[in-house]
């Protein structure tokens, strides 16, 4: 994942392209326990790290800044993908490396 500055995102969100309207967020956040968090940043976390925003919230809550946040969310992520490979090389292959279980002797 590439991740950009806090600042790159709101120079994105504030600078739309000519004739293009953004479609409003299908949730509100007023639907979630946002106490002590700043709405900018829920939605930054949840554009860097591709997540809901229970999830932004949650990862808030948890760390002392954005960049934690997001940076946890994200190493959450690629451990679960990593987790899914190697079970379905394990499946596929009988062993997590690829090189299978049999060997000859």
């Amino acid at each position: 994942h590439s991740l950009q500055t806090p600042e790159q995102v709101l120079m994105e969100r504030s600078s739309p392209e000519p004739d293009a309207q953004a479609p409003g967020p299908s949730y509100s956040l007023d639907d979630y326990d946002t106490k002590n968090l700043d709405s900018g940043d829920i939605e930054i976390v949840m554009a860097q790290a591709s997540c809901s925003p229970q999830a932004a919230i949650d990862a808030l809550h948890k760390h002392d800044n954005i960049v934690d946040a997001i940076l946890a969310l994200v190493d959450d992520q690629e451990a679960e993908e990593a987790a899914q490979r190697d079970s379905v090389l394990t499946k596929c292959c009988g062993t997590v490396d690829g090189q299978g279980s049999s060997s000859k002797s």
